[in-house]
């Protein structure tokens, strides 16, 4: 049977962010299985990356999986896009991949963790630029912090697990999201542990997309 995978990145970033999902694509094209990659945010003319609001992208996530007509859909999601897709209830989904996925809403450490690059302002009432280390700037604009806030994103995946074939693969050594309480919130997912950091980069990126391959064929 046909076998596609439906991909869904992070926090301000576009589908080639670090690679890592174009590598995953790679490594499941060579196993015969249909790749699906799709931009949540914008790119504007001068390279910075405009955000989409969570309705926003979670109807492009509906769109693209509409269009996928036959076989198998699986759903490969990486940190926010696990959010994004808990709130898409997408239907017919074999099996979802949460890599690294955020479970708490704190958006502070967020916005701690931008901070820490002088050219990055935060405006929570207006359009905050955070500073990235190829230059350029992921652009947010106003409402996100509110919309964000409003999330319970807990009861979400708690609610997504009830109804779908979930595994979570846990980074053990994440810099950017916490894991306390992971395993009490997924308790209906199979989880999995991997060494690595938030973005599975380095020595992490080549067993990880063993794994994706494994997972889904």
């Amino acid at each position: 049977m046909k076998k596609t995978v439906l991909f869904a990145h992070g926090f301000g970033v576009m589908k080639d962010a670090r690679g890592m999902f174009t590598q995953i694509a790679e490594g499941l094209s060579l196993q015969g299985i249909d790749p699906v990659l799709v931009d949540l945010n914008v790119r504007d003319a001068t390279g910075n990356i405009v955000l989409n609001s969570f309705s926003a992208q979670v109807d492009i996530l509906r769109r693209a999986r509409a269009e996928i007509k036959e076989g198998e859909v699986y759903l490969l999601c990486h940190s926010q896009g696990c959010v994004i897709a808990a709130l898409a209830q997408l239907p017919q989904i074999h099996k979802t991949i949460f890599l690294a996925p955020p479970i708490g809403n704190n958006y502070t450490k967020t916005i701690e963790y931008f901070s820490k690059n002088p050219l990055t302002t935060i405006d929570m009432e207006g359009t905050s630029r955070l500073a990235r280390r190829d230059g350029t700037f992921t652009i947010v604009p106003p409402g996100y912090w509110a919309e964000r806030k409003g999330l319970d994103i807990q009861k979400l995946y708690q609610e997504y697990c009830s109804k779908n074939v979930v595994c979570v693969v846990k980074a053990t050594q994440d810099e950017i999201v916490s894991n306390e309480g992971l395993e009490e919130i997924f308790r209906e997912a199979e989880i999995i542990a991997v060494e690595a950091g938030h973005d599975f980069k380095g020595e992490a990126r080549e067993p990880l997309i063993a794994l994706c391959g494994r997972l889904v064929g």
